[in-house]
């Protein structure tokens, strides 16, 4: 059987779904986290460790690309999540030169496909996120 994303907020609901899977039995995350600007996070979640950016789209990876590239100040690790058609080795390749994870979304299951670099954010953005964020378990 084929799940469709009809919508973002699908997209979102299904990656939530599955965050402990992707990064840990302590991870949680939140939605739509204002991060820096007017700009929010769709995802951010948190482990004892690391705070995690996610963006998501199901189309437009220009814009996701450069939405998730702003996230770099705010949070350690950033992530694009996209419909795995959307998927390419040239875009793996583009994703990775500004250090930008993906993860596929697909059928129900979530699966990074490329690992997201350690980034240097912001220190004091980071802490403010980090300490105003009371993320409930997902």
């Amino acid at each position: 059987m084929t799940i469709l994303y009809d919508s973002e907020k699908a997209l979102v609901s299904e990656l939530r779904n599955h965050v402990r899977e992707l990064w840990g039995e302590h991870a949680h995350s939140k939605v739509e986290v204002p991060c820096h600007d007017q700009a929010r996070m769709d995802v951010l979640v948190q482990t004892p460790t690391c705070l995690i950016a996610v963006e998501a789209k199901l189309s437009n990876w220009n814009r996701v690309v450069a939405q998730a590239y702003l996230h770099r100040y705010c949070a350690d690790l950033v992530y694009i999540a996209v419909l795995e058609n959307m998927i390419t080795q040239d875009r793996l390749d583009e994703a990775g030169r500004f250090a930008i994870g993906v993860i596929s979304v697909a059928n129900g299951s979530t699966r990074i496909m490329r690992t997201a670099v350690q980034g240097h954010p912001n220190m004091r953005i980071r802490e403010r996120i980090a300490s105003t964020s009371i993320l409930s378990s997902s």
